[in-house]
């Protein structure tokens, strides 16, 4: 859990390949619980912030 407030958030690491299982189940119960419709965000890990070289920004 993260974030402050009614609801909060989750991090959830999940194989690629559950995730619309994942969002289905979660999705069916919170509403069922809560009477509040849930938002995913599904992003994938990435290199990170680092210093970007002038001819990479062209």
């Amino acid at each position: 859990m993260t974030g402050a407030g009614f609801g909060g958030c989750t991090i959830s690491l999940v194989k690629t390949c559950d995730v619309d299982k994942i969002i289905d189940k979660v999705s069916k119960d919170y509403k069922k619980n809560t009477g509040i419709s849930a938002d995913f965000y599904v992003v994938k890990a990435a290199d990170g912030a680092r210093k970007l070289e002038s001819e990479e920004l062209k």
